[in-house]
């Protein structure tokens, strides 16, 4: 059984890119990272989001601290409990 998977643009070019030797596990520590990075060193588009940072009494120092990070205008598929969808919704 064959399956068609469907890639963004930008992953479909990617995928396209490294098909081929060398491949990252031939390439070492001393020119894998630097390939690495040069992969990952292009934009990257964020969503804009409200930050909210907490302190709570616990843990062995008797303070834990934690980031909430939410945005507004998405949410992933997950949070509404469609576990089979990808992708994200906008918040009604």
């Amino acid at each position: 059984m064959s399956v068609n998977v469907q890639l963004e643009p930008e992953a479909q070019e990617f995928a396209k890119a490294t098909a081929n030797p060398p491949y990252l596990f031939d390439l070492g520590p001393e020119k894998g990272r630097p390939a690495v990075d040069e992969v990952q060193a292009g934009p990257v588009s964020k969503l804009p989001v409200e930050i909210e940072d907490r302190t709570i009494a616990g843990g062995p120092s008797g303070q834990r601290w934690f980031h909430i990070v939410e945005n507004h205008t998405m949410w992933q598929a997950i949070t509404r409990g469609e576990r089979q969808c990808s992708g994200y919704y906008s918040k009604q």
